[in-house]
């Protein structure tokens, strides 16, 4: 599952490495507004997702989903 459309995909890799807007708008035959709102969303996401993914590294994500959990002690008193 990816938090990003193909389109955003696309269009956020071709701004990384250089083209404009206008130019990726072109490349997919879409308005340049299309591809310039898809790389802004791109962005956005990818922040929201790091800020996600730092939360729950502060919980101690992965590493204690790794570890398997304890099992509990039986109770010696006996149960009414």
């Amino acid at each position: 599952m990816s938090i990003l459309t193909a389109f955003e995909r696309q269009a956020l890799k071709l701004r990384l490495q250089g083209h404009s807007a206008y130019a990726i708008a072109r490349q997919f035959s879409k308005e340049p507004r299309t591809a310039y709102r898809s790389i802004d969303n791109a962005h956005k996401k990818l922040m929201e997702a790091k800020k996600d993914l730092e939360w729950a590294k502060q919980l101690g994500y992965p590493e204690k989903l790794e570890t398997k959990p304890k099992k509990e002690q039986p109770s010696l008193r006996p149960a009414f």
